[in-house]
């Protein structure tokens, strides 16, 4: 067995190389049918669990945001919600998988709350 993991394009499993990863084996029909879209994902979250474990999102990244400018990195509430969307996007770019488009997803959400779109 290969030691090199890979992200399956498919379903986003972490696999060996070698290895079938749980869509390949079940179908990739069936196993995309099972899974929320992105955006179902993204929204189950941010008014689920990580709304009843950080609060309001202008809160915690107005927070983020007086603590970077004190290091001298000036930044708005915007901006650290922003800069969460670019990390997300970078780590797309590295190693494709869906918790990136999930979590960018999630932090289009909460920018467009806190800027009132």
């Amino acid at each position: 067995m290969s030691d090199r993991r890979i992200t399956c394009p498919d379903c986003g499993d972490d696999v060996y190389s070698d290895c079938l990863c749980s869509c390949k084996i079940a179908g990739v029909g069936a196993r995309r049918a099972a899974q929320p879209s992105i955006l179902e994902e993204a929204g189950s979250l941010v008014n689920g669990d990580r709304a009843v474990s950080y609060g309001d999102p202008a809160a915690l990244y107005g927070m983020v945001a007086q603590v970077m400018t004190t290091l001298g990195v000036p930044m708005t509430t915007v901006d650290a919600i922003v800069f969460n969307k670019v990390q997300k996007l970078c780590r797309q770019r590295i190693t494709p998988k869906r918790d990136n488009l999930v979590d960018d997803a999630g932090y289009t959400e909460l920018q467009a709350r806190v800027e009132g779109l």
